[in-house]
């Protein structure tokens, strides 16, 4: 998995906005992304509702990013692109947030 680093939090009317920084492969230049995280599927990885939105979002991208390349990453996404992509999301994303 590629090391990363959240650099800002922001909440929005549908959830939160998160700029995250990864390393790129064998590029020493770093790849930053915009993910989005919708109160809808913090509520759905979340459901006592008492992590910080922020943990979600770090387990949501160390989910992908132990199965993707940073480069295979669109730079803006939403954090849904989990469920989407990988049937085991739903299973292994609230576990990798109390890590």
């Amino acid at each position: 998995m590629a090391p990363f680093q959240i650099i800002t939090e922001r909440e929005n009317a549908t959830g939160w906005s998160y700029l995250v920084q990864t390393a790129s492969g064998n590029s020493p230049k770093p790849r930053r992304f915009t993910m989005q995280l919708s109160w809808a599927d913090y509520n759905h990885w979340s459901s006592t509702g008492s992590d910080p939105p922020q943990r979600v979002a770090e387990a949501v991208m160390r989910f992908l990013l132990d199965r993707l390349e940073p480069h295979d990453l669109p730079e803006q996404f939403d954090a849904s692109l989990a469920r989407r992509r990988f049937d085991d999301a739903d299973q292994l994303i609230p576990a990798l947030i109390r890590q």
